[in-house]
């Protein structure tokens, strides 16, 4: 491992930018994205191929690693990353790094980060993020919210305009204040319906106080809110 300086990032190699070569990745990751959805012009936005999905790691991820040439996105042997259930789509999958190989990761990889995302037909512009799991070593060092930042302009050229989420009590702070987001029992339940329900997305537990939505589009957030 090498020694990071006080922002957590890794030091660039000697020659190297590592900025450089960080914004190149990412730059490459968008481009194969990009150059997917203009060919494929998808029906089902979340079938998205398994070379388009590095598309998703945002750069705080690669800004941690020690080689973020080896960061990947990848999904588990045993399961489809990619299901369909009735009206509802999911797309599952992990952000991995190289790690020396051991009983525990006989791949040489290491899991940093596993995201679960997911469409209802029911509502055709809304994306809903069921799950991200970042490991106990690298939380508090800001890829939650970078995720969050960075998936945006990606859900935009997917055709959505809302992101939600089912929240609870002890995270719903981080999505109202930090990511700015709306608790959807903000909505008015008549134009709630138009963005999200819990029943189609199988959270018993869910309530509209710690569901949120964050609008992608300032002119849907303001006619979804003054209209409440």
């Amino acid at each position: 491992m090498e020694p990071k300086d006080n922002s957590g990032i890794i030091p660039s190699e000697e020659g190297i930018s590592r900025d450089d070569l960080i914004s190149s990745i990412l730059t490459q990751n968008r481009s194969k994205f990009d150059q997917w959805l203009k060919s494929a012009d998808p029906i089902k936005p979340l079938d998205i191929p398994r070379d388009v999905w590095d598309a998703f790691v945002p750069r705080r991820v690669y800004e941690l690693s020690d080689d973020p040439r080896g960061i990947r996105a990848n999904f588990y042997a045993n399961l489809q990353p990619y299901t369909e259930q009735g009206k509802k789509q999911e797309l599952e999958f992990f952000i991995e790094r190289p790690a020396p190989i051991s009983e525990l990761r006989p791949t040489g990889r290491d899991i940093l980060v596993e995201l679960n995302l997911a469409h209802h037909n029911s509502f055709p512009k809304t994306l809903v993020v069921e799950n991200i799991f970042v490991i106990n070593d690298l939380r508090s060092n800001g890829i939650g919210t970078d995720f969050y930042n960075h998936i945006i302009e990606l859900a935009k050229a997917l055709g959505f305009r809302f992101i939600v989420g089912s929240n609870d009590k002890t995270n719903i702070d981080f999505f109202v204040k930090k990511l700015e987001r709306t608790p959807l029992n903000e909505i008015p339940p008549s134009l709630r319906k138009r963005i999200f329900s819990t029943r189609n997305f199988e959270y018993p537990d869910a309530k509209a106080e710690f569901s949120t939505v964050q609008f992608l589009y300032p002119e849907d957030k303001e006619v979804f809110l003054e209209t409440s």
